[in-house]
């Protein structure tokens, strides 16, 4: 057996606690090299009986490990993936009685493990076994100066285009790219949870890559929150409900199929275990995209007669509404129109206006200089195909028994020599529009493609303003 050392001694002190608010399949993957693959295999399998077996076979396996910088590496997995509730700050430790504030600074203080002096774990044990108000007064204060949120600063523009959300209507916001909407969305988050204890807020990415990105984003700015982040990856590793987490975390970032198979699955019977439901890249909510699907669900229980209760708050994120297919302007207005009933914005888009110039100021925006193409290839096989062609029919007018006028040339010569050189219907009527539209084709079509551009572009602008 492992020699008993401060570190095991405070795993094994705390263990009652770890097991009650630790997910070991988040933190598990990071303990490889310590574990192995036979140890991670059996983290694993006690989950499938619940959580708490799940942490306690872990943490047995760690207390057990002969492996060098086994504490540090689990340290570590906590201070990466912070899978717990971390609500107690100073003041809390202060007014609670002994033994909460203790459990509170334990986890504070594991969390910013890193920042601390060397023999922590020495001083943070004698701290307990001394009992005196003095030093957990200095202990709280020694946690609380490691454990601050990054402040969240937003600029004018930000706050604007955060006003409607603070006020608690359904609303998209529509920013350019690098404009800080990740900010925004987190000051929004940030003063919902403020209102009641029992909030819970979803944050819907389209990507896991993004799923990643943003859990880091909340843990930074909003770590006295607990903060949850679930991929596909990571859900089918996990052998328990979403149902179970939503209960567990105040803000879980997510890929909206795994909102959408729970429903489906009646995992979650109903969209109001949420009070906020924030949708990234929200512009993907139409057709049969997940978001849109999800907010299907959201209307139906939206118009049910006999609904007693209350449904999230929903605010989307883009950097443009789009268009669609739309050509003209009363398209584009019906199409933008068509994704705020999408996404129940009844209080419709929220743009910068009263801070416009701050906004161009600092918007970061990269430009790419674009060449023209001197050399078209695509254009060039087409012309050498057209010469190839035009080459043998040239030699086939002189067989026809009237030279017809140069402007009919071609024209004539199909309809008049098809059947004697055996030139099928389909190939006669191609040539025939080929040749009627050879001069003017290349120009109309290039044309009609810049006024269709042009159009689509000067509906969005006049749409949004």
């Amino acid at each position: 057996m492992a020699k008993l050392t401060d570190e095991r001694k405070l795993i094994r002190l705390y263990m009652p606690l770890l097991e009650e608010y630790l997910i070991s399949t988040f933190i598990v993957q990071d303990l490889e090299q310590i574990l192995g693959r036979n140890g991670i295999q059996r983290v694993s399998t006690a989950e499938e009986a619940s959580f708490k077996s799940g942490v306690h076979e872990l943490l047995e396996l760690l207390m057990n490990s002969e492996q060098p910088g086994w504490f540090s590496a689990f340290i570590n997995a906590l201070n990466e993936n912070a899978f717990f509730n971390r609500k107690k700050d100073e003041a809390d430790i202060r007014t609670e009685s002994a033994e909460e504030g203790i459990k509170s600074a334990m986890f504070l203080l594991l969390l910013r493990l890193p920042q601390q002096k060397r023999f922590w774990v020495r001083d943070f044990i004698t701290a307990l076994r001394l009992k005196e108000k003095e030093s957990y007064q200095t202990l709280a204060h020694t946690i609380e100066a490691g454990i601050n949120d990054e402040p969240l600063e937003l600029r004018s523009y930000q706050r604007e285009l955060a006003e409607p959300a603070i006020d608690d209507k359904n609303v998209i916001i529509v920013a350019p790219t690098g404009s800080g909407k990740t900010h925004v969305a987190l000051y929004i988050t940030e003063n919902h949870l403020k209102v009641d204890g029992g909030t819970k807020v979803v944050f819907l990415v389209p990507t896991t890559e993004l799923v990643s990105q943003q859990t880091r984003m909340y843990r930074t700015y909003l770590s006295r929150f607990s903060v949850c982040g679930l991929s596909g990856e990571v859900q089918g590793n996990l052998k328990v409900p979403l149902s179970s987490l939503i209960e567990k975390y105040n803000i879980i970032v997510m890929t909206p199929q795994i909102l959408l198979n729970a429903l489906r699955k009646n995992d979650i019977q109903s969209l109001k275990v949420f009070t906020l439901m924030v949708f990234d890249e929200c512009h993907h909510a139409t057709k049969e995209h997940p978001y849109n699907n999800i907010m299907a669900v959201y209307l139906d229980e939206k118009y049910l007669e006999d609904r007693d209760y209350l449904l999230p708050q929903i605010v989307g994120l883009t950097a443009s509404v789009g268009v669609g297919s739309a050509r003209d302007l009363d398209k584009a207005r019906e199409h933008i129109l068509s994704l705020c009933a999408n996404l129940d914005a009844v209080d419709g888009i929220s743009i910068v206006v009263k801070h416009e110039e701050e906004l161009k100021n600092h918007w970061v925006c990269d430009k790419i200089e674009t060449r023209g193409r001197h050399e078209d290839p695509f254009r060039k096989i087409v012309s050498d195909m057209m010469k190839d062609i035009e080459d043998q029919m040239r030699k086939l007018i002189v067989l026809l028994p009237v030279q017809p006028p140069e402007e009919n040339l071609w024209v004539e010569l199909l309809h008049n020599a098809k059947d004697e050189f055996d030139i099928d219907d389909t190939t006669a009527v191609f040539s025939t529009w080929r040749v009627e539209g050879k001069d003017q084709g290349d120009a109309e079509v290039t044309d009609g493609l810049v006024r269709a551009d042009q159009m689509t572009l000067d509906a969005s602008l006049t749409t949004l303003k």
